[in-house]
């Protein structure tokens, strides 16, 4: 079972997978254009991120925010 979180994000509760954001193969795959990176970030956002898109009006710029609004998040619980 993925260790879940949530991060508030433009008026939206989103759930996540905190161990997918930790994940070496996770990052790569974000890094590396092509189908891989969407993949991981379904991964990183359980598998919803097509839901999650919608609700940010399918804009990508609003989908890497969240990204790095989940990435942030989790840095301040690891400090």
């Amino acid at each position: 079972m993925a260790a879940t979180a949530t991060v508030e994000f433009n008026g939206n509760k989103i759930k996540y997978d905190k161990t997918a954001v930790r994940s070496y193969k996770v990052q790569r795959a974000l890094a590396t254009p092509g189908q891989g990176m969407f993949d991981a970030v379904d991964r990183i956002l359980l598998g919803k991120s097509e839901e999650v898109a919608e609700s940010l009006g399918d804009d990508m710029q609003e989908m890497t925010a969240l990204l790095t609004a989940i990435a942030e998040q989790e840095a301040d619980a690891k400090n």
